[in-house]
């Protein structure tokens, strides 16, 4: 068992060398992309200081980062089962993420 432990060691610390990351990434993907994305976007939310273009205002911007962020922190929460409400939360918010993906930058 130490054998394989060790060897497993030396093979994430090459992939980590190799690509910045390792395969130890990959067994709860969607929560280490929910910890790297959450607190950025809390943090761009932040330091906005105009929408994106298309006659959307600050305020809607804002709301829109909000919506992103629930959905994020409703997936980094440890509860397995949501309610009907935290369910609609979730979809609208990973729903803006995607449609807005493009415009997050300043």
């Amino acid at each position: 068992m130490l054998w394989f432990s060790l060897k497993r060691s030396w093979k994430f610390f090459w992939q980590r060398k190799s690509r910045g990351w390792d395969d130890s990434d990959l067994w709860e993907l969607d929560n280490n992309i929910t910890d790297f994305i959450l607190p950025r976007l809390k943090e761009f939310r932040k330091k906005i200081g105009s929408p994106p273009t298309g006659g959307m205002t600050l305020e809607e911007w804002k709301d829109i980062l909000n919506k992103m962020i629930i959905a994020f922190e409703l997936n980094d929460n440890d509860e397995t089962e949501w309610t009907e409400e935290e369910q609609k939360k979730y979809k609208e918010g990973m729903f803006l993420f995607a449609e807005y993906f493009q415009e997050l930058w300043y």
